[in-house]
């Protein structure tokens, strides 16, 4: 095991620097203090802005768009970019783990996953005849494990990670659907709420008498944008595979998944369409075909920047919330790395969103402390970050304190409610040693 203690010691004494003097684009929305539940989301005004909205990103015309996009700010007013929900912050704590701590905690956490990952218990469940759960959370330890891989020193540890997050990907495979994508889970009889959602979702489809199952997926979203997520992040996670193993089935699959990904339409939740335009400008990035990053530059520039504000946060109640706020940003950073090795010249402007996003997240870690730590998801944000546009303090500074909120009392509840750590973790470590 690598040690880290001795290369961060700089970057630990910015992080408690930067948690005392928070600095950066306008927070107040994201502030405990003073935070509101908002409610114009719920007026007429507003209902009447996002049709619009949705009628604008089908037309395709980017002035359209901008114009719906004013109109919501209008009627959303105090509420532009306050989240939907208060966010859980965990302000710093004495019992904070070290870096050192976090990486033994994570490698143990890992080892414990090997031989039980969500891919087996899917291929259980489909033997038993029922659907899985969703596809999203394989890919979440295939990517970990490509990432601890990186990490460890011993080579036969490694293999045998890479080899587990591979037979990942062969279950990926098998269940990919013939339309390209990856699908929703789908059984009649289940209830709870995974399973009421889609069910609520086959049956309107059917009432229109659309196509809406292969088998135990859900195979059409009606437009809504939800299988854009598990479908994005498939292929991705088949992207990293192929980088690794440079398998043809497996970018094949990636580009059946992008081929899906092309057709669906632009949608009002800038994260739906984020998912699939990520996709689309890592495909430009592995094969370097035009037509992905006229994809990818179609969906961004219509579907993830209008939405986004001076202050670097998304306009609507939901994407201002940090997950999906991380989301975004983490879409962005693959777009601005596509857009520069494309020349391409909206790459600047992009690049300017991206760090105004980046900025607004880790401002408001080191004002309020870490938040959305079940997931991690700003870590992979901000990991991605700097892998793109380079050091910056101030996100370097956040990412420490994300991973090292990990108090002994927060892995005891995540091994009391979810049973492991958050699977982004190997991903942040991995970019602090490269630095």
């Amino acid at each position: 095991m690598r040690r880290l203690s001795p290369r961060l010691l700089p970057l630990l004494a910015a992080a408690f620097l930067g948690s005392a003097h928070a600095a950066g684009p306008n927070i107040s929305s994201l502030n405990p203090a003073k935070w509101h539940a908002p409610t114009a989301t719920r007026s007429r005004e507003a209902r009447d802005a996002n049709d619009q909205l949705r009628t604008a990103l089908r037309s395709g015309d980017r002035a359209a768009v901008d114009a719906a996009v004013r109109a919501l700010r209008s009627a959303l007013g105090r509420d532009v970019s306050v989240p939907e929900a208060k966010t859980d912050y965990l302000p710093p704590s004495a019992d904070a783990l070290s870096l050192d701590d976090v990486e033994k905690l994570w490698l143990a956490d890992c080892a414990a996953r090997v031989g039980r990952e969500p891919w087996d218990a899917a291929r259980a469940a489909l033997q038993a005849g029922h659907a899985p759960e969703r596809l999203r959370d394989s890919v979440r330890m295939i990517e970990a494990y490509f990432d601890t891989a990186r990490l460890l020193e011993d080579a036969a540890a490694a293999e045998k990670l890479r080899a587990r997050a591979l037979d990942g990907l062969r279950y990926l495979q098998s269940v990919q659907t013939k339309s390209g994508a990856f699908g929703y889970p789908y059984d009649a009889a289940r209830t709870d709420r995974l399973g009421q959602m889609a069910a609520e979702r086959v049956a309107e489809g059917q009432r229109l008498g659309r196509t809406m199952t292969e088998g135990v997926w859900m195979i059409e979203d009606l437009d809504h944008g939800d299988l854009q997520f598990d479908n994005g992040v498939c292929g991705l996670a088949l992207l990293s595979g192929y980088a690794l193993t440079h398998d043809a089935t497996l970018l094949d699959s990636a580009r059946r998944a992008g081929e899906w990904a092309m057709q669906r339409p632009l949608v009002t939740n800038w994260n739906y369409n984020a998912f699939s335009a990520r996709l689309l400008a890592r495909l430009y990035l592995v094969t370097r075909e035009s037509r992905y990053l006229d994809a990818a530059r179609r969906k961004f520039e219509l579907g993830v920047l209008p939405g986004q504000t001076e202050t670097g946060r998304w306009l609507d109640p939901h994407n201002a919330r940090t997950q999906y706020h991380s989301i975004l940003a983490t879409a962005l950073a693959d777009y601005v790395e596509a857009l520069a090795a494309a020349h391409a010249p909206e790459e600047p402007a992009a690049r300017r969103a991206l760090e105004l996003a980046l900025d607004n997240l880790a401002a408001q870690t080191r004002a309020f402390g870490p938040s959305n730590v079940h997931e991690m998801l700003p870590v992979e944000a901000l990991a991605r970050g700097l892998a793109v546009c380079g050091d910056r303090v101030e996100w370097r500074a956040a990412l420490i304190m994300s991973l090292r909120s990990l108090t002994p009392a927060i892995c005891q509840r995540f091994a009391r409610e979810v049973g492991h750590l958050p699977e982004p973790i190997p991903l942040g470590l991995r970019t602090l040693l490269a630095r």
